[in-house]
């Protein structure tokens, strides 16, 4: 073999050279694209699932605290003007955390993600259901009773949500930690 490219000429040696080098080259254009395809669809696994998640997973979480401290604050409160502001205040929160966990929801691409979301919804029909009990008992004056209500059931499922919420954080920053060390 080597006896016959001995035979070739400079300009043969050196257009074989080129060749080779071109051939080398278009391998590794072609290992290369499909890496940055694969990049691609990573990142894109980040952009658009993993980070909105965190975001709006922190969006529920807050405004579920806020909504928390204001259902206490009603509790509390003997004013009935300042009570129909926080019932006020706690619909509009209560329609951002809706808003944020619809928008959530659209970013779901695993099934793990699923289970979690739709744990975190239960939990949060159900805090919503004991919150109006405990409103109604507070703006009927029966602060007693709905301090009671509020320490018995609402208390123990909303750290039941908190935690859940936590687990959605954690999924997306592990999820995006996947992704990005693919």
């Amino acid at each position: 073999m080597f006896a016959r490219i001995s035979s070739w000429t400079i300009g043969t040696r050196i257009t074989a050279g080129y060749a080779i080098a071109l051939l080398i080259t278009a391998a590794l254009g072609g290992y290369a694209y499909v890496q940055f395809g694969r990049v691609q669809v990573e990142s894109s696994a980040i952009v658009a699932d993993c980070l909105p998640g965190t975001g709006l997973a922190g969006v529920i979480q807050g405004r579920a605290n806020l909504n928390y401290a204001r259902m206490l604050e009603h509790v509390l409160s003997e004013n009935p003007v300042e009570m129909e502001r926080t019932e006020k205040l706690i619909a509009g929160n209560t329609d951002v955390l809706r808003k944020a966990m619809a928008d959530y929801e659209t970013t779901i691409t695993q099934e793990a993600d699923r289970k979690i979301f739709a744990e975190l919804t239960r939990q949060a029909d159900e805090i919503a259901a004991v919150r109006g009990r405990v409103i109604a008992l507070s703006r009927d004056g029966k602060r007693e009773e709905a301090m009671k209500l509020s320490e018995t059931e609402m208390t123990p499922i909303f750290d039941a949500f908190k935690t859940t919420c936590d687990q959605l954080l954690q999924f997306n920053r592990d999820a995006g930690d996947a992704a990005g060390a693919a």
